[in-house]
């Protein structure tokens, strides 16, 4: 009876190593690829802000009312597509940063609470790009760390776009609202898209 009960315990010792073996092969299987997102923390990101590129991805007015994180610049994301299609120059031109390039692995997204991160994130990797980072916990997690702000938030206004409207839908709310870029103000009522009359065709965004 005593040899069974040994033979028996052996039996399970060899099972469950045989399945602690199988189940560090699966983890390694679904590892993620170095295509998908790498997450960043506050911690990471606050200890060395000038050697990343920060997009903030909230509407202008978001930013001027509630501040940014400093260094950051601001693309709202229903202008990502839009902004992808660009030529550098003509980014640069209206962002005030350089375009955002594929082989950059300093790109990192933020916006209020993580989740239009993951909205920009997708759009990104439809465009083939696969190197950028989240900071999923946004503006929310920076500042209930005690992150520095710049308040009220500066977004990049060219010259040429003051007193240009666009339309745009908070990805968080679903809300449609007109901007005003030079002032990031949302206007309560006035659904129409209006352009100076120096601001070319291809700037407008939809």
């Amino acid at each position: 009876m005593s040899g069974c009960y040994i033979a028996l315990q052996r039996a399970v010792v060899v099972l469950m190593v045989l399945s602690l073996s199988a189940t560090q092969n699966i983890e390694r299987v679904i590892e993620p690829s170095l295509g998908e997102p790498l997450a960043i923390t506050y911690e990471e990101l606050s200890s060395d802000l000038q050697n990343f590129t920060i997009v903030d991805i909230r509407r202008r007015h978001e930013v001027i009312e509630f501040g940014q994180i400093p260094t950051s610049h601001v693309l709202p994301l229903q202008e990502l597509e839009k902004a992808l299609a660009m030529n550098e120059n003509d980014f640069l031109a209206f962002y005030g940063f350089p375009k955002i390039s594929k082989d950059d692995p300093s790109i990192v997204l933020t916006c209020r609470s993580g989740r239009r991160v993951r909205i920009a994130n997708q759009i990104l990797k439809d465009h083939g790009y696969f190197k950028q980072r989240l900071y999923l916990g946004s503006y929310l997690d920076w500042v209930k760390n005690g992150g520095e702000l710049i308040q009220p938030g500066e977004p990049y206004d060219p010259n040429n776009i003051t007193n240009t409207e666009i339309t745009s839908t908070d990805s968080e709310t679903n809300d449609s609202t007109s901007i005003n870029l030079s002032t990031g103000a949302p206007e309560q009522e006035s659904t129409t898209v209006a352009s100076a009359a120096t601001i070319p065709r291809e700037f407008i965004i939809f």
